[in-house]
């Protein structure tokens, strides 16, 4: 019966996972198409599960490259 465990993520880790600058955060934010943050304290941090779900979405988005004359090896 294992649980879940939601993990929370600050700023450098959502950065990182994203490919995404600061400022591209929170203009995504304010965009509509990345969730907003939770305050914890004076921090803000983000569900992690939340942020793969926008990665996730953005990998489905992405064209798929067409290979020419691929060669048999």
């Amino acid at each position: 019966m294992g649980e879940a465990t939601e993990m929370l993520l600050r700023m450098p880790e959502v950065c990182r996972r994203t490919g995404r600058t600061r400022d591209q955060v929170y203009r995504d934010i304010r965009a509509g198409t990345f969730p907003a943050p939770l305050k914890r304290g004076a921090q803000s941090v983000w569900v992690a599960s939340e942020v793969q779900a926008v990665i996730e979405r953005e990998i489905g988005e992405l064209p798929r490259m067409r290979t020419q004359g691929a060669r048999a090896a």
